[in-house]
């Protein structure tokens, strides 16, 4: 049962009392509207219904609204049974209201009946948000809206009994208590709530680079107005028409429902029979709908498509108001009322959630909004307006008469955007950005859509071609593998190796799972005839597609594949001898395919080694882990050397990692020796492999690259992560404090999907302990000896950030979050009572266990060097000098191990300052991180900042009397001058001399203006020279560099105004 719901080991608990908490909801909810809808048709009249409904859309924008506001404030799992809980007491007072028979209270009843499921099931999803990421939420939603309907189902059967053997009023009290009981069931949802790490970082300020709070990666890019939708895209308009059409449709079908429902249940035990009749209708109705949204609507998707099957709506709203206009009865009613509901729910609201992905991404979520909000809202509204129109001018029955136009006009939006959804499909690919999640466009894709969009892969455009491929390539593998072949077989001399190479990637992609295909084997069979239709490479890619299609013609597939064997080129050779070794054949006189393979790859031509690799990866993903599929790894890993074929051997190696995870990971040198390659594909390939194989000491590396430029690295990364899982939390929480401002959001993200376990946390947080011990031990060893002045910094910084880290996550473990930010206060309060204040509030907001490990750790700053209680309160004895000095190049830190490496001496000791005044040497970029420290709009940066910035630097020398810069030419860059001084002047006048550790041509860089003085080396000076672009860019990133240079304009500012006459 689990594997058919798709619900995982890890997921069946969290999906067990969720599914429990819905039950009741919906058992609850359609209680309290039976109630409701009985008393309000016989006590108040069918005819006040419109009215009724249209104050409740009203009272729903104010009830969403509030549940909205009070779900960012609260806790939510723990919000949800006080939720829950507030909504039965509320039932209570409108139970004593309808005992009293007041007729506002039957007002009351049916308006609160629409609050309560409105309330009780979005706090519910918000809720349950905290405990699944995005992609379990997509998965679980289908099986999880199941329990709800089936709540639905037990509370509408059991309506009738209950409400005999109770009365129909106290069916009310009866929901109270079933919210109850779901406020009781909804408190276990709190043992899984995963550690809100991310909570506590967003609450502290950031340190080291002045940027404050912002949470910037692009996302502030201004929400599209409903103006602007309408008026750029005609999907956006047409989804407007039929959403409006459904949404006036709905109200009035259900008014004449419940009008022939009340007349058909008049006289004596009226309320009973109605009662009975709700619990029936309701329950059938339910069980319907649930069997549609768990087996049905799927299948009607593969088979007629989703517009199509959207279509049926209006088809169905025209047939029951045809009905109910021929013959106004309970019957006809019935019918009506249960087609269209089941329809709507099961097939029509799923199917509409699916056409939303086709927006571009960047407008999706604003154009979901309105369509779901504002238009569905307007449009309810003006059904009930029309039905009350009506009413004061005709009767009930004529509702159906002006329905049925609207209905019309519905079924042609439809049928419009059905015959529309091919090109459709082309143009949101198009479209579909690379930081988008991977829109699934196999459920969207039905056989009569991929025959429409199979005509445009033999149009002779290959762009049209091309982006019919890249539709069609995404549906399921095995029911277009033919369409591709008969395509490629028919196409044009233009666009066949296009067919080709898309239908070799098809059966790549479903490697793992074989299947047969006649039709596509007999075109690939035309196709092979004719060896002058087809390259090299596409002959070797048509016969594994051949191979790989026909093992069932066990009579067809050898002659075929032996007559490849005949072919001059040695690609397809090998391809033939392949397909032919996967079907138990072996011919005589040839190597085993294994001993093929090598020698291909050893001293093949690029097309062989090509079909080597590919035949490798076949092998590797459908063999298991032994000697064998080591040693084929091994000799894939061989092509790395090999430049030309470097990108697609690392790519293929990451995807192996995918699937078999740590198993590939002794690869894990070969790989990372070409992590420097500038090539981004290769990047990205090398990132996936880490996280697959949990190569933890590659963590930072990755992190790094989630601010990458390269799009494909960014990607990369962020997959990397989810794949290390919570072994990554504490580099990430580093980076999110401090780190770059462009990587923050997509941080909080990961770290909200990582899901930490408890157990898993507090071994974080010991192992964050013991290593801060180890940090500060070595920290005291090194500060009373000659270190140089970053080191000392950076390790500074690295307890700092353990600091932070252990803090976070045991103000988790506690759920303090007030420890995090005393933590943070802490570390930036300079005067010694506002310190000595904080560190009271701490102590006393701790444990004493914890109190004992961190508090000697804050103050490690007034530890005593190597003194008896600096040891005792460490746990740990305090290296020498000296063995601490030696282990430096080894420390785990990459950046210190660069530091230290960077400056050892030949005496093998640790240079305090590395000279930077040798003009026939290159500096170094920690040369150039000293120089930059000692530049004041530098001193706010880490060490890490300041080694990032220095490999962005280019170093200048100018002979004396040189003019370096012209008054009046572009300003591209800004310079730092190491030694050596320089004239400024303006004209004929002489501004200012600078020399070491200062800067200009700053002015010129942020107006983006020519340079507005000249600037002359009075000595040989050596200078850095900074890109105007990367200035602005480093800015961005560190608000600092931008505070300390509009200091640094102001003081000469002020410093030229006194050299004025007074």
């Amino acid at each position: 049962m689990w594997k058919w719901l798709g619900i995982e080991k890890d997921e069946r608990s969290i999906f067990a009392w969720s599914v429990a908490v819905l039950i009741l909801i919906g058992w609850a909810d359609v209680s309290v509207k039976n109630a409701a809808e009985i008393f309000f048709n016989k006590r108040v009249g069918t005819d006040s219904l419109p009215l009724a409904f249209l104050i409740s859309s009203a009272m729903l924008v104010a009830t969403t609204y509030g549940a909205v506001r009070l779900t960012t404030k609260r806790d939510r799992l723990r919000l949800l049974p006080l939720v829950l809980f507030g909504v039965g007491i509320a039932l209570i007072p409108l139970w004593l209201l309808v005992r009293a028979d007041l007729t506002s209270s039957f007002w009351l009843l049916l308006m609160g009946s629409k609050q309560l499921q409105c309330i009780a099931l979005l706090v519910f999803w918000v809720a349950l948000g905290d405990l699944l990421h995005g992609r379990q939420a997509k998965r679980l939603f289908a099986p999880l809206l199941g329990g709800y309907t089936l709540g639905s189902i037990i509370g509408s059967f059991a309506s009738e009994p209950l409400g005999g053997l109770l009365g129909i009023e106290g069916l009310i009290p009866f929901s109270a208590a079933v919210l109850f009981l779901a406020a009781v069931m909804s408190i276990p949802l709190q043992r899984w709530a995963p550690a809100q790490l991310e909570r506590n970082a967003k609450a502290l300020p950031r340190q080291n680079n002045g940027s404050g709070v912002s949470l910037g990666t692009g996302d502030n890019v201004p929400s599209a107005s409903f103006g602007t939708l309408w008026q750029q895209g005609w999907f956006f308009r047409l989804l407007v028409l039929i959403t409006v059409f459904s949404a006036l449709l709905g109200p009035m079908l259900y008014f004449q429902f419940q009008y022939v429902a009340n007349a058909a249940t008049t006289g004596a035990g009226g309320e009973d029979r109605l009662l009975s009749l709700y619990s029936q209708f309701r329950g059938w109705l339910n069980i319907g709908v649930l069997v549609g949204q768990l087996a049905v609507a799927s299948r009607l998707f593969r088979h007629i498509g989703v517009p199509l099957a959207t279509a049926f709506s209006p088809v169905l709203y025209l047939i029951g108001f045809g009905g109910l206009s021929f013959w106004f009865s309970l019957p006809a009613g019935i019918a009506a009322r249960a087609g269209t509901k089941l329809q709507d729910n099961a097939v029509y609201d799923p199917a509409l959630r699916i056409l939303y992905n086709l927006f571009p991404e960047n407008v999706r979520s604003r154009a979901t909004t309105l369509l779901e909000g504002p238009v569905k809202r307007a449009g309810g509204a003006g059904g009930n307006l029309l039905v009350l129109l009506i009413l004061t001018t005709s009767s009930a029955g004529a509702v159906g008469y002006v329905a049925i136009p609207i209905a019309v006009l519905w079924l042609v939006a439809s049928l419009r955007l059905w015959r529309a959804y091919p090109g459709l499909l082309l143009q949101a690919l198009r479209q579909r950005s690379h930081f988008d999640e991977k829109i699934d466009l196999s459920e969207m894709l039905d056989s009569g859509t991929i025959r429409a969009l199979s005509l445009h892969l033999n149009d002779p455009d290959t762009t049209t071609c091309s982006a019919a491929i890249a539709v069609i390539s995404e549906a399921e593998p095995r029911y277009v593998a033919g369409t591709l072949a008969e395509a490629a077989r028919d196409a044009s001399d233009a666009t066949r190796p296009l067919l080709v190479a898309a239908l070799d990637r098809l059966l790549k992609r479903g490697v793992t799972e074989p299947f047969e295909s006649d039709s596509a084997a007999s075109a690939l069979e035309t196709l092979l005839s004719r060896s002058d239709a087809l390259g090299e490479c596409d002959r070797a890619d048509a016969v594994q597609a051949f191979g790989r299609l026909a093992l069932r013609n066990r009579n067809q597939s050898p002659v075929v594949l032996e007559r490849a064997l005949e072919d001059r080129s040695p690609a397809v050779q090998l391809a033939a001898l392949a397909a032919l070794s996967r079907q138990g054949f072996h011919p005589p006189g040839l190597p085993d395919l294994d001993v093929a393979i090598r020698i291909a790859i050893e001293s093949g031509t690029a097309s062989t080694r090509r079909t080597a690799r590919e035949e490798l990866r076949a092998l590797l993903l459908c063999t298991s882990h032994d000697s064998t599929w080591e040693k084929r790894l091994t000799l894939l890993t061989q092509l790395l050397e090999r430049p030309e074929d470097r990108v697609e051997v690392a790519e293929v190696i990451a995807e192996i990692a995918k699937e078999n995870g740590s198993h590939a990971a002794f690869a894990i040198d070969a790989m990372i020796a070409h992590a420097e390659q500038p090539e981004p594909r290769l990047r990205a390939a090398l990132l996936r492999f880490t996280g697959w194989t949990g190569a933890r000491a590659q963590v930072e590396w990755v992190v790094r690259h989630l601010a990458s430029e390269q799009v494909e690295e960014a990607i990369a990364a962020r997959e990397a992560l989810r794949a290390f899982g919570s072994v990554a939390v504490d580099v990430l929480l580093v980076e999110l404090s401090y780190g770059k401002r462009s990587t923050r959001n997509e941080i909080l993200f990961l770290i909200r999907e990582l899901d930490v376990k408890p157990d898993t946390l507090r071994d974080l947080y010991h192992a964050e302990l013991k290593s801060l011990r180890t940090k500060v031990a070595t920290f005291l060893a090194l500060r009373g000896g000659e270190v140089p002045a970053l080191i000392l910094q950076r390790l500074e910084e690295r307890i700092e950030e353990g600091l932070h880290t252990a803090m976070l996550f045991l103000a988790t473990i506690l759920k303090k979050y007030r420890v995090a930010e005393l933590c943070d206060l802490l570390r930036h309060a300079t005067d010694p009572r506002h310190q000595a204040i904080l560190f009271e509030a701490l102590e006393a907001s701790l444990p004493a266990e914890h109190r004992s490990e961190l508090m000697p750790l804050l103050e490690y700053r007034s530890l005593g060097l190597r003194n008896a209680s600096a040891e005792a309160l460490l746990g740990m004895s305090i290296n020498s000098f000296d063995e601490a000095r030696e282990a430096l190049p080894n420390d785990p830190d990459e950046l210190t191990r660069t530091l230290a490496l960077a400056t050892i001496c030949e005496t093998n000791g640790l240079a305090p300052e590395p000279r930077l005044t040798d003009h026939h040497e290159v500096l170094t970029p920690v040369e150039i991180s000293l120089h930059l420290k000692g530049i004041g709009i530098f001193n706010g940066l880490s060490v890490r900042q300041l080694v990032d910035l220095a490999q962005l630097m280019r170093e200048e020398t100018h002979a004396a009397e040189v003019p370096i810069v012209q008054e009046g030419e572009v300003a591209d860059c800004i310079y730092l001058i190491v030694d050596g001084v320089v004239q400024v002047s303006k004209g004929e006048t002489d501004l200012i001399e600078l020399g070491p550790k200062e800067f200009f041509g700053e002015i010129g860089v942020l107006e983006g203006a020519p340079r507005s003085a000249t600037v002359v080396a009075r000595s040989q000076v050596r200078l850095l020279r900074l890109k105007r672009n990367d200035l602005l860019r480093l800015m961005e990133e560190m608000p600092g560099i931008a505070i300390a240079i509009s200091q640094n304009l102001s003081h000469r500012i002020r410093e030229l105004t006194e050299l004025l006459p007074s």
